[in-house]
């Protein structure tokens, strides 16, 4: 498991169109939709604290390697994140027109979050608020430092209007407000119980969205037969993929440490790889400030 924090590390393409910097002109492609402002005073000014941890095969795939633990520290708000890794088309055209589309089904589920209310989303709104879950979770990888789950194949399929195959998009509603985070859980898989040197064989993405009274929960994997994490029903309804409407909210709230569990304990569902030992690391935590 890797955990990011934002990187300045570029892409040779716009991820969403495949045509090359040069050919089309990068754009500051805000991660979080812009029409949250709206809504928001306080975290308009909020500090935005992000931080990395995990482990890293060696290069011989003997043992693991804990990486050291960053914690940055920024004046600027979550909601002012960008990335320079979408071009000015994208950003300005289906994009800014499925954030357009998204925005009052987030605010209706957020309003029945809040009033443990149950709405009736049609299959059309869940593939509306399915493919923005996608969306955001592929932008705001771009934000961290690679290897990237993220593909161009990924981001054109989003780009003609279809959600992506394989990945899976869970809503659940919280008991309180939780104002607004956004986690990423990058995690690379062996397809042998003995590890072998090299790039993994398969890789995958979870996302946490977590807007005020709910949570989207993204799951993206480059290989279509990679069993998803075992969300429970009870609390998480299942937005995407679906064949008909969905009901929100779920009758359990899921708590914080819950949505944390998911993004970060994964040997429920993932098999460990054989390893020797597992060196950690004897670099005391980072804390750095940014603006």
């Amino acid at each position: 498991m890797r955990d990011t924090q934002p990187s300045s590390r570029a892409t040779s393409c716009c991820l969403f169109c495949g045509r090359p910097w040069g050919q089309v002109t990068k754009s500051r492609e805000h991660v979080l939709g812009q029409w949250m402002r709206k809504y928001e005073r306080e975290l308009l000014t909020a500090p935005q604290v992000s931080y990395q941890s995990g482990f890293d095969l060696a290069a011989d795939a003997k043992y693991f390697i804990e990486l050291p633990t960053n914690v940055v520290m920024r004046k600027a708000a979550l909601l002012t994140l960008k990335t320079r890794e979408v071009c000015e088309d994208c950003n300005t055209g289906w994009m800014n027109k499925l954030e357009q589309l998204v925005e009052p089904l987030i605010l209706r589920m957020v309003e029945a979050a809040r009033n443990a209310d149950a709405i009736i989303l049609s299959q059309a709104d869940a593939k509306i608020l399915g493919m923005w879950a996608q969306k955001t979770a592929l932008t705001f990888e771009l934000t961290s430092a690679p290897p990237r789950v993220a593909n161009v194949e990924m981001g054109t399929r989003l780009r003609s209007g279809r959600p992506l195959r394989a990945a899976m998009v869970w809503a659940a509603r919280h008991p309180r407000d939780y104002d607004l985070s956004i986690g990423l859980a990058h995690i690379n898989i062996s397809s042998t119980p003995d590890p072998q040197p090299g790039r993994p064989d398969r890789q995958l993405l979870l996302v946490g969205i977590v807007y005020h009274f709910m949570t989207l929960l993204v799951f993206i994997t480059d290989w279509p037969g990679q069993v998803p994490p075992p969300v429970p029903l009870d609390g998480w309804a299942l937005l995407w993929p679906t064949s008909r409407p969905i009901e929100f909210a779920p009758m359990r709230t899921v708590s914080g440490n819950e949505v944390t569990e998911i993004l970060a304990n994964h040997s429920k569902w993932l098999p460990m790889v054989h390893v020797s030992s597992i060196r950690r690391s004897i670099v005391p935590p980072q804390i750095s400030r940014r603006n």
